[in-house]
């Protein structure tokens, strides 16, 4: 698939940002502000300057505050999958399934920013370029020592084969998921999947298809914003 190819993504925007409290007490944690831009316009800015044009985004806590702040945008087309349950992140998808077509599709969350390197590839672009036909999606991975607000201890290795391998127990692995990845909705009306019900996480589906999903592994920086410090320390660096 050429890059630029993927129109529509999915925007994880449901969760209870528990971590982020209290900033998260009355405001859900994609209006967070990082230097004047909220997480949710920095990532639809992203998506559009790589040739996203729709931008399906699933809400949960405190939905109209979000939808009132996108009703400002004018340069995608945005469309809301209220939930009116936790639906986790695979549920969540499911779920909007019916706006996101019959073609593959980005999904991310809201609060991590991708950095650029000088005359390199953006993050969407080297995931597209990645994802083939026929695979059930990619994944955009980030080396241990480029990521920012992180404290595991990685989640990825890949084996001499290019394979994607979960980390192991006790142990470090090479690679962080950006959360950003292509995915086609085939998977989802698959019988394995299907008996799940409505409410699953996403890590159920690369559980079941690890062997089908490939690695992109990216060289910018990528920046966690998943606690109050780690949004003070970007917001001083």
């Amino acid at each position: 698939m050429p890059p630029n190819k993927i129109k529509t993504a999915m925007l994880l925007a449901a969760g209870l940002g528990t971590r982020m409290r209290p900033l998260t007490d009355n405001l859900p944690k994609p209006l967070i502000s990082v230097r004047g831009r909220t997480l949710i316009d920095r990532m639809l800015d992203n998506l559009v300057e790589n040739g996203v044009e729709k931008a399906v985004v699933n809400t949960f806590y405190l939905p109209e505050m979000i939808e009132k702040h996108l009703r400002a945008r004018q340069d995608i087309e945005i469309i809301i999958s209220h939930e009116t349950e936790r639906l986790e992140t695979g549920g969540g998808i499911l779920n909007a399934l019916p706006h996101l077509g019959d073609e593959p599709f980005f999904v991310t969350s809201c609060d991590v920013i991708i950095k650029k390197p000088e005359n390199e590839k953006s993050g969407f672009v080297q995931l597209s370029e990645e994802y083939a036909e026929g695979s059930e999606g990619a994944l955009l991975l980030i080396p241990l020592e480029n990521t920012y607000g992180y404290d595991g201890h990685g989640d990825f290795n890949i084996d001499d084969d290019g394979k994607l391998k979960w980390r192991e127990e006790g142990r470090s692995a090479g690679y962080v998921f950006s959360t950003i990845q292509i995915l086609h909705p085939q998977i989802f009306a698959r019988a394995e999947v299907q008996q799940w019900g409505k409410v699953f996480p996403l890590k159920n589906i690369y559980d079941l298809y690890l062997d089908r999903l490939r690695p992109a592994i990216y060289k910018g920086r990528w920046y966690h914003i998943g606690t109050p410090e780690a949004l003070e320390g970007l917001m001083e660096g």
